[in-house]
């Protein structure tokens, strides 16, 4: 079998790094993970029942975890973008850090939503999980984190 030009050139590749997916693209598709933020929040809001935060004596300004959030449409936009720019041959870094390289502290998440919601409840403060880190943000240099 004779090699073609394309399967002789070299395999490109990009690599697309980020933390915490929330959102959803589509009402039918929705972020019901029991473990994300959250939809943890929102059930318990709807519910009638108090938030859980796990941890307020951290290094952060709130004291609670900080995380880099980003919906996932804007991770599907930079896939896309990524696979289209590697398919016509443009120069791209080996690594990129998707996030806003802040984060929002579990505190603010949580404040915002009881908030939007128009619920009179106040979070319950439990114990650190173990091994939650205070911060996890993308930083803008590649192979931060």
């Amino acid at each position: 079998m004779k090699a073609t030009a394309e399967s002789d050139a070299p395999l490109r590749a990009t690599s697309l790094r980020y933390f915490n997916v929330v959102g959803s693209g589509t009402p039918e598709v929705y972020d019901a993970s029991p473990h994300n933020l959250f939809p943890k929040v929102i059930r318990a809001i709807k519910a009638g029942q108090a938030p859980l935060i796990f941890g307020d004596d951290y290094d952060t300004p709130d004291g609670t975890c900080v995380r880099d959030y980003v919906h996932v449409q804007d991770l599907a936009h930079s896939h896309v973008a990524a696979a289209r720019m590697l398919d016509a041959g443009r120069p791209l870094a080996p690594v990129y850090n998707l996030g806003s390289g802040d984060g929002t502290s579990v505190r603010e998440i949580v404040g915002s939503l009881l908030e939007a919601a128009g619920s009179g409840l106040e979070p319950v403060v439990k114990d650190r999980r173990p091994g939650d880190p205070a911060r996890i943000v993308a930083r803008g240099e590649p192979g931060g984190g």
